[in-house]
């Protein structure tokens, strides 16, 4: 199973630390319309430290209870299958909504070593999806475990993928890697990669590998 650790994000905006509850200094419309209340951002990061998904996540679809698990400090989550690896066909797609501003966002990705038996194509990683997307993270096959970013545009059928790097050619290597996304004022995505580690077949240590930005 892909494993995300600790999720953080920055959008830009006053944000209570605390729980999601209204809070701040800006002021919306009670259901009666006759009152106003203070409001902010909710608070968006996760350590994935309680037994339950926060409420503001959410799915694609309904997710089924097998394909996912939290605790510990990380929340993992089961391979889903793609016959044509578009990611808005897949409901097991973990998600926040984008706040409508500038924000920044990041995440711990860790890419175990397999289980024993045949290597297809596996991918893991950050997406910023809509009607387009754009993701970046890693992609195992029998040729290695490489660091890759795509898009998808609006109507198009097939995504344009990009290989940044193979990280190693070994396929069952283990592979940790920080996931950074920003988003600006005018909806650009620029999406990177830093901290990435490889551990390669029974070694204890780590081969580390520069930061790089995929745009």
């Amino acid at each position: 199973l892909p494993a995300l650790g600790a999720t953080t994000a920055d959008p830009d905006a006053d944000s209570d630390a605390g729980d999601d509850s209204p809070s701040g200094t800006g002021a919306g419309s009670d259901p009666d319309g006759d009152a106003q209340r203070p409001w902010s951002e909710p608070q968006r990061s996760d350590d994935f430290t309680a037994a339950e998904l926060a409420p503001r996540w959410h799915w694609q679809a309904n997710p089924a209870p097998q394909r996912w698990r939290t605790g510990e400090g990380r929340v993992d989550l089961a391979f889903a299958p793609s016959t044509r690896g578009d990611l808005r066909d897949l409901g097991a797609i973990l998600s926040q909504q984008l706040p409508g501003r500038p924000s920044q966002w990041s995440v711990e990705l860790h890419l175990p070593a397999p289980a024993s038996g045949p290597i297809g194509t596996e991918r893991a990683g950050l997406v910023v999806l809509g009607h387009s997307y754009a993701w970046a993270g890693l992609r195992r096959d029998e040729e290695g475990i490489f660091l890759v970013h795509s898009t998808m545009a609006k109507d198009v059928a097939d995504e344009v993928p990009h290989t940044h790097q193979r990280l190693s050619a070994e396929h069952t290597a283990d592979v940790t890697a920080v996931l950074h996304a920003t988003v600006d004022g005018a909806g650009r995505v620029t999406l990177g990669a830093s901290e990435i580690s490889v551990r390669e077949g029974s070694s204890t240590e780590h081969r580390t590998i520069a930061e790089a930005e995929l745009t």
